[in-house]
Order: structure tokens, then C-alpha cells, then sequence
């Protein structure tokens, strides 16, 4: 029922949006306008089938084994066949409306242009220079030693038959071989290219560092009580949220680990401990909105060095500000508390002088959107330790906090 009312609000969302676009003047028809809808609509249900199918192939390969044979893994080929879907009903859109009509529909979409924003910027330049910066040094070699040999486009002597989409190719791919590839080869570039490398190997090792802290930190814990674990959990976690750069995703995952394994030390049963690292995750969540709303936001909302912070300025904040003023409890107000950035959005409601009660009650859905998927991960994480089969579990609940904050941004 949830996904037909999602499916349903995502239709009329496009009817209203047809509606208050004419077509008259512009490159798209009626029909054509209509055809996009329903592709959008397509893509959202292929999403979501996805998504439980992935959700569904995972479980099915920790299931006991059936014949004396053990479960395949088929989360990569619902993942491989969803990508080759796409593929098709992007060729099926190019093929049917051409590519000038498809980009002038993306150009009147705001989310489309966030993204291609997003794609031209330097930082993705940078993204792509540090993945495929070996190749390109070959082609570049390759190309010197061969010469330039840079052709220009076909003559209509040469009896090729331009269409639309060959047209547009060839233009894409000059614009690739000519401005991009100069745009890729400055030092801005270059200089973010670099950072995004030292952040890939910080990434990797920190991974193996946390383990071992973790590792650790459960040693020193094993003879301490659960009541005291708890107590000491939650003051770190509330201190780490307070940090402005610290994401949520992380947080809930620790508790998890270091909640459950103290649980189990203390003879507590898997699905006990869960549930209270879930209520340990949950209270520092809250505990942090109220502190960082009524001892942050509040007495320091004409500081110059928190607004700066915050980034009141930015074009995001100050719609997230409108949203937030709005009365009541709506669905786009409980989207921005439950997805937004954790530091910003509750210092913003501090300095919006909002009242804590509601901001805490449109905040609890946390608790089902990214709260328990990401304490059960690191939880599954230590019960099933031994067992490398069963691990898929936790994976599978990262994936589905992933997937509900998408959808909450959305």
C-alpha cells in the first residue's frame, strides 16, 4: 500500500506539473510530455522493484541449504539486469523523441539541472581524472605518437547519411576529444584529483583502523556492564553528533557493534541486545537535537562563525528555512528533519527559534528511515561474525537505509 500511495502521489505530481507547462512555444508536445511522464513513472516502479528484488535475493542467500546445495548469491545479477534496463529505456527515449527533445524535458526539470551542475563541476572532473587517469594517459601517448589526427566531421560527399542521433554523437564526442579533455588537465583539477586520492587510500585504511579500535574497544569492555556501555555510548555519540562534520550513518552503525557486544558479554539474547542498541541510537539522536537546538541554534543564533557553519546563505539552507517555517507538521518538513544534514538543520531550528516539542516529533521517523537499519548492520555485523554467509544481512540493511535516505531527499 505504501508503494501504490507513492506511485499515486508521484502521478498526480506529473499530471499537475503537464497541466501548468504549455506546450505551445515549446519543443515538447503534448504527447511527448505525456511519454516522459509515464517513463518517469516506469523508472520509479523499476527502482523500487529493484530494490526489494536485491532486498530479496540477499535474504534468499543466507537461507538454510536446499538439497545439500547452498544458496547462490543472485544480488549482482538483479543488480546487472536493472542496469541494462535503464540502458534500454534510455535508447528507447533517444530512439523515440530524439536527444534535442530530451534535453530541452531535462532542462525544465530542476532536479536534472542540479545534477548536471553537479556533473560539470570540477569535482567530478576530479572524480573521473583519478578512476580512469591511466587510460587517459595512454591515449594521450598513443595520440602523440600517432600524430593528431583529429578529423573533422563527414562530408555529404562521403554518402553518410546524418540522422539526428549520429549528428549529435559525433558533436558529443569532438566536445569530449576537445574542450573536456583541456578542462581536465588544469591545476584546479589536478589539485582536487589529488585530495580525492588521499581521501580514497584515508578511506580505505580508516576502515581497517576502526575494525581495530573497535576490536579493541570491545576488550576493554567486556567486563563492564551493559548499563555502564550504554551510559558511555551515549555520551560519545551525542559528542560525535555535536561535531559538525560527523555523519549519522557511522554513528548508528558503532552503536550497534560496541551496544550488541556488550549485550552478549552480559548473557543478553541477539534480538534483546538489538533492540536496545536501537533505543541507545535512538536517544542520542534525540539527545542531540535538543542540545544542538536549544544550546547551539538559540543562544548563539547571531554568531557570525555559526551562521557561517550552518551556510545560512546557501540557496539549500534558505529553502530548507522556508520549509521549516511552515505551521504544522507536513511531509516536506519531517523529509528535511529526517534527511537533511544532522548539524545544520537542527542548529537552524535553534536559530529559527522553532519549538522543541514538534521539531522531537516530526524527528522520530529517524528511528525506522536510518536509525534501525544502520544500528541493525553493525549489530548483524558482530552476531554473525563467524559466519560469512550470514554478513550479507548487515550489508542488506545498509542498502535499505541508503535507499529510505534517497527516497527521504527525494
Amino acid at each position: 500500500f505504501l508503494v501504490l500511495g507513492l506511485l499515486c502521489w508521484f502521478q498526480q505530481k506529473q499530471a499537475e506539473l503537464a497541466a501548468a507547462t504549455s506546450p505551445e512555444g515549446g519543443l515538447l508536445t503534448c504527447n511527448e510530455m505525456h511519454l516522459i511522464s509515464q517513463v518517469k513513472m516506469l523508472g520509479l516502479v523499476a527502482c523500487i522493484t529493484a530494490m526489494v528484488a536485491w532486498v530479496g535475493a540477499s535474504l534468499e542467500s543466507t537461507a538454510p541449504k536446499d538439497v545439500g546445495q547452498d544458496r547462490a548469491d543472485m544480488r549482482d545479477e538483479v543488480l546487472g539486469l536493472t542496469f541494462w534496463f535503464f540502458a534500454g529505456m534510455g535508447a528507447f527515449l533517444a530512439h523515440s523523441l530524439g536527444t534535442t527533445r530530451i534535453i530541452a524535458a531535462a532542462q525544465s526539470s530542476k532536479v536534472a539541472l542540479r545534477v548536471l551542475e553537479l556533473v560539470q563541476g570540477e569535482w567530478a572532473k576530479a572524480c573521473y581524472l583519478f578512476c580512469f587517469a591511466p587510460f587517459l594517459l595512454v591515449h594521450a601517448g598513443v595520440r602523440r605518437l600517432l600524430g593528431d589526427t583529429d578529423s573533422t566531421e563527414p562530408e555529404p560527399t562521403e554518402q553518410v547519411e546524418q540522422t539526428e542521433q549520429s549528428a549529435v554523437a559525433w558533436r558529443a564526442v569532438k566536445c569530449f576529444r576537445g574542450r573536456f579533455m583541456q578542462q581536465l588537465w588544469t591545476t584546479s583539477v589536478l589539485l582536487k584529483a589529488q585530495w580525492v586520492g588521499i581521501g580514497y587510500v584515508s578511506f580505505v585504511v580508516g576502515i581497517k583502523v576502526t575494525m581495530v579500535l573497535l576490536a579493541y574497544t570491545n576488550e576493554l569492555l567486556a567486563s563492564l556492564n551493559i548499563v555502564v556501555v550504554s551510559f558511555a555510548v551515549f555520551a560519545i555519540g551525542v559528542f560525535l553528533f555535536l561535531l559538525p562534520p560527523t555523519p549519522g550513518a557511522p554513528v548508528y552503525a558503532i552503536i550497534g557493534i560496541v551496544v550488541t557486544s556488550s549485550a552478549q558479554n552480559s548473557g543478553w539474547s541477539p534480538v534483546l541486545g538489538i533492540v536496545w542498541a536501537i533505543f541507545i541510537g535512538s536517544a542520542v539522536k534525540m539527545a542531540f537535537c535538543a542540545i544542538a537546538q536549544k544550546c547551539i541554534g538559540e543562544p548563539l543564533a547571531q554568531s557570525v562563525t555559526v551562521r557561517s557553519l550552518v551556510q545560512v546563505h546557501t540557496t539549500e539552507l534558505r529553502a530548507i528555512e522556508m520549509i521549516l517555517k511552515e505551521p504544522g507538521i507536513t511531509i516536506a518538513k519531517v523529509s528535511i528533519l529526517i534527511g537533511g544534514p544532522d548539524w545544520p538543520v537542527a542548529v537552524l531550528c535553534g536559530i529559527l527559534r522553532l519549538p522543541l516539542g514538534k521539531i522531537l516529533f516530526a524527528t522520530s521517523p529517524v528511528l525506522l528511515q536510518s536509525v534501525a537499519p544502520c544500528v541493525l548492520s553493525g549489530s548483524l555485523l558482530i552476531i554473525f561474525a563467524g559466519d560469512e554467509k550470514k554478513k550479507v544481512l548487515g550489508e542488506t540493511a545498509v542498502a535499505v537505509a541508503g535507499a529510505l535516505q534517497v527516497a527521504v531527499m527525494i
